[in-house]
């Protein structure tokens, strides 16, 4: 499994390039210019060295993203279903147990969470409590065990849709349960 780097070997990998980039091998010298100057596409000006972290934290975004897709070619995907997030998904799971790396990479829901869109369609493909599709993100973080338990939305509710989103916070604000 590939991991989030820490900072702190991020910052020691780019203190290298840096030093092998002004200094040459071991020579005395001093930056000539900025990192991040250096950093910015060639098109923009920089040399078109990579940011380390925007680099590393964009791999691992992919592959979280073919998680939330249920990648079944990918052997990894396979794994973290069966034996992270069993009857879970990306978005519910717990961020509390497994390994450092895990846990890392689950923090990163929070950043790509706006750029995912869902299109419901059959339904087949997504997970109704578990996954944020709804504006108020997973249904069972924000209801608990659900109407699906408790029963305290009627079917009727349940059904009425609204340009392909479910109107439940409607619902529960004009105090129709």
């Amino acid at each position: 499994m590939a991991f989030i780097l820490p900072k702190t070997i991020i910052r020691e990998i780019e203190k290298r390039l840096r030093s092998f980039l002004w200094k040459g091998s071991t020579g005395v010298g001093y930056a000539k210019v900025s990192w991040q100057q250096v950093c910015q596409p060639i098109e923009e000006g920089g040399l078109g060295i990579r940011d380390l972290f925007a680099l590393n934290r964009g791999l691992m975004s992919r592959h979280l993203w073919k998680l939330i897709l249920g990648d079944r070619s990918s052997l990894w995907v396979n794994w973290i279903m069966h034996y992270r997030l069993r009857e879970h998904s990306v978005w519910t799971v717990g961020d509390r147990s497994g390994s450092w790396g895990w846990r890392k990479m689950i923090h990163l829901r929070g950043v790509i969470r706006p750029y995912i869109e869902y299109w419901i369609g059959s339904g087949t493909s997504f997970l109704l409590w578990h996954d944020p599709w709804h504006e108020m993100g997973p249904l069972l973080t924000r209801f608990s065990l659900g109407p699906r338990h408790t029963s305290t939305l009627p079917m009727a509710h349940l059904s009425r849709v609204c340009g392909g989103c479910l109107e439940l916070a409607a619902y529960y604000q004009h105090g129709e349960h």
